[in-house]
């Protein structure tokens, strides 16, 4: 999750890097969040953590992982 109003870094590169240098990773670019988006969007952090979480857990018992 990159804000993409964010002053630290410049959102659109840093997605860009992030997509390249994490092939398995999942990045999104939340475009109305500052740098502090999980303070602004705890709900949709959660929803989306939970989320990715679940897939990789479903990942691991379609391949027999533990």
């Amino acid at each position: 999750m990159i804000a993409g109003r964010s002053i630290i870094h410049h959102p659109g590169r840093a997605a860009e890097r992030a997509r390249r240098l994490l092939a398995q990773g999942v990045v999104e670019l939340w475009p109305d969040a500052s740098h502090a988006l999980n303070g602004e969007f705890p709900e949709r952090v959660a929803a989306r953590v939970l989320d990715f979480v679940d897939r990789l857990d479903a990942d691991d018992a379609l391949h027999g992982r533990h």
